[in-house]
């Protein structure tokens, strides 16, 4: 094997690959990469037992082959060196021999011969074109509903539901459920749970590709995001995912409109107060045109007023605030509608413009 590539180019690939090069599990050795080289490029490839990525760089090519390499050294080596040409070159002692200038280095290579990327399966996939925008901006807005708890392991990731061009986001985590729906240009219908990780990978490659549609490849077991010049394949949660439908509810009896600024702004000052005691809530009373938020703890009280229009009736409920702003930060729009049932059921967030998107909150005893 031998070949010649940019400082640049490579030290971007492998900058592409490290979040799945760097994880450290049983099942694989543990922060490694496949090196592959043919006409006239580099191919990286890494596997954390769950999810495998693949990038490619152009390279001047004069001898192919595979190598299995520590990607944490080579990462942290190429990135000191010079902005330049590198030469590599296999030696039969399984060394790689490189050299930048007057700058030469051997690295030795891993003997795992068990080494294995993940492969699609053959049979029963469907194709999807998804916006790239778009996927990672559902992503973004449905994340933070995702269950860190590994007893729930069908919780831990995001359910995907395809249905007549039709794509539904939903996450849930036991206290707050939060659904987005984004267009896409494949007729499917399918349901399939993707694990957090992948979702936070296919957002990174989205925003370093800088690329406008993304392909997406589905089968009973594994999911394939082909992003500009990056593949990732990912193990699916397999499980049914829970009845969503069925959490949300048909009927409130306390509407408001409230600005989306005012509100989040008041809910966020108010956190300081609380900010040393993570169980404490904050209260919303509200009545008439009016939403006063309180709370208090060792440290002192807090009060706040924002106006608000009401439909329905009086209203004294408690929640954590974390769940609050983590449900503005990500909401669009001027106003937003906010929808309660009573003081121990679940309230609706969602934007006064738009019906693709809402999160539910479970309330707290006050």
């Amino acid at each position: 094997m031998k070949f010649r590539v940019n400082q640049v180019i490579l030290n971007s690939a492998l900058q592409t690959i490290s979040k799945i090069a760097n994880t450290k599990t049983a099942m694989q050795t543990q922060n490694a990469m496949v090196l592959t080289v043919d006409i006239n490029k580099v191919k990286l490839s890494a596997c954390d037992g769950k999810n495998s990525i693949e990038t490619e760089a152009e390279a001047f090519v004069e001898q192919s082959g595979k190598i299995l390499l520590p990607h944490n050294l080579m990462s942290e080596l190429v990135k000191k060196l010079p902005v330049m040409d590198i030469n590599f070159t296999l030696e039969e002692t399984g060394n790689l021999l490189i050299s930048a200038g007057r700058s030469k280095y051997r690295i030795m290579s891993y003997t795992n011969e068990n080494y294995q990327l993940l492969q699609m399966d053959e049979n029963e996939t469907d194709f999807v074109s998804i916006d790239a925008a778009a996927l990672s901006h559902a992503i973004e807005q449905v994340k933070f509903a995702i269950s860190k708890d590994q007893n729930r392991l069908i919780l831990t990731g995001a359910l995907f539901e395809f249905k007549e061009r039709v794509l539904k986001l939903v996450a849930i985590d036991g206290y707050r459920m939060a659904s987005k729906e984004i267009e896409i240009f494949s007729k499917i219908n399918r349901n399939i749970v993707i694990t957090e990780k992948a979702l936070l990978e296919v957002q990174r490659l989205i925003s370093t590709e800088g690329i406008e549609k993304l392909n997406m490849t589905v089968s009973d077991k594994k999911v394939k995001f082909e992003i500009g010049g990056t593949t990732l394949i990912s193990s699916l949660i397999s499980g049914d995912f829970i009845s969503y439908e069925n959490i949300v509810p048909r009927e409130t009896k306390s509407d408001i409109l409230v600005n989306k600024t005012e509100f989040e702004n008041a809910v966020d000052r108010t956190t300081v107060i609380i900010a040393n005691n993570q169980n404490k809530v904050i209260k919303l009373n509200i009545k008439d045109d009016e939403m006063v938020i309180t709370t208090d703890s060792d440290s002192g009280k807090a009060e706040e007023f924002v106006e608000i229009k009401l439909e329905g009736e009086d209203l004294l409920i408690g929640f954590n605030p974390r769940f609050i702003l983590d449900a503005l930060k990500v909401m669009e729009g001027d106003e937003l509608i906010v929808k309660f049932t009573n003081p121990k059921g679940p309230c609706i967030i969602k934007t006064s413009e738009k019906d693709d998107y809402f999160c539910l909150l479970l309330p707290c005893s006050i």
